[in-house]
């Protein structure tokens, strides 16, 4: 039996719901928005999401600054569950809109004329694929000209990359006091809520299933990597970025040497998250060429049409099914 109930009735996610949660959304895109770790470490800090069961697809209730957002997750009878959460919606005199869809529901509709959509691109996921920065060779002609300056500088013997135990106390206060002690510039800004979101992934990465990967230079932590596995281990998903810029073409160097580390643990994309409308952030995953996005949508029923039209659809549509 399921711990989530069926729509309209809701849970809070918890800790212990993990393994049955992410076996529902096993086989999907490995899309940020919809993990286990996203849900309980970034989103959990507004309000802990709460999940629905409804025709075998999940329904997530959003919390954000401008309010409470329903989210359809899945692949099965997709139109008549848009039709079951809008009628309870509009029930509840709420307006019938769903929130950062996945672009594979969109693709799963049968009825696509019935509804408005428009596209999310703040929280659109950019995709890297990482093959593209290693071997060095197949990294733009500017890239390895300073990857190349700092391993000039630097000895193979001073570099190492390797991951370390966040279960452990110690390491935790390492990867914390790093990342408070290195500017606030570049990929190391953060806002409050970024930086609890941070603090949170770090203290409690076993049971969010976070992964690391450092960067040591003369055994000094110089930067690092937070990130979550997913189930199609074809990817991985960056929570966070971080390092020291006490030496130049650090960032570059940054992308070349875990570039390879994961290309050895048989990993080839890096979904990047959100830029979340902030210039710099955009400006920089452009930068790494994306060659896809996981993209979302807002769905809402088409406008101007009267409650009574929307209901005849509604009604249709079932009867159709």
């Amino acid at each position: 039996m399921s711990s989530f109930p069926q729509f309209p009735k809701f849970t809070e996610l918890k800790w212990e719901h993990k393994e049955e949660y992410e076996e529902l959304v096993r086989g999907y895109p490995p899309i940020a928005d919809i993990a286990f770790s996203s849900l309980m470490g970034w989103w959990s800090l507004k309000r802990v999401p709460k999940i629905s069961l409804l025709n075998h697809n999940l329904v997530i209730m959003y919390t954000e600054d401008k309010g409470t957002g329903f989210c359809l997750v899945g692949t099965n009878e997709v139109d008549e569950s848009i039709c079951a959460i809008f009628d309870f919606l509009k029930t509840h005199r709420s307006v019938a809109r769903l929130v950062h869809v996945p672009e594979f529901v969109v693709n799963n509709m049968r009825y696509p004329a019935l509804y408005q959509f428009n596209a999310e691109r703040d929280y659109d996921e950019y995709v890297i694929d990482i093959s593209k920065f290693f071997p060095l060779e197949k990294s733009p002609i500017f890239q390895q000209r300073r990857v190349k300056s700092f391993i000039n500088k630097f000895s193979e013997s001073r570099i190492s990359v390797r991951q370390i135990d966040l279960s452990e106390t110690a390491n935790q206060e390492v990867i914390l006091g790093a990342a408070a002690s290195w500017p606030s510039v570049g990929i190391n800004n953060l806002n409050s809520h970024s930086i609890q979101a941070f603090e949170r992934s770090i203290k409690f990465a076993d049971k969010l299933g976070i992964y690391n990967v450092c960067l040591f230079i003369d055994d000094k932590l110089q930067g690092f990597l937070i990130f979550h596995a997913p189930s199609d281990r074809k990817y991985v998903t960056l929570e966070y970025a971080r390092l020291s810029y006490s030496i130049p073409s650090l960032l570059d160097f940054m992308v070349f040497v875990f570039s390879e580390w994961f290309l050895a643990q048989d990993v080839t994309f890096v979904n990047v998250c959100m830029d979340f409308n902030k210039p710099v952030m955009r400006v920089a995953k452009l930068a790494l060429k994306p060659v896809n996005f996981f993209r979302k949508y807002t769905i809402e029923p088409l406008p101007n049409r009267t409650s009574e039209d929307s209901n005849r659809k509604s009604r249709s549509l079932r009867a159709l099914a």
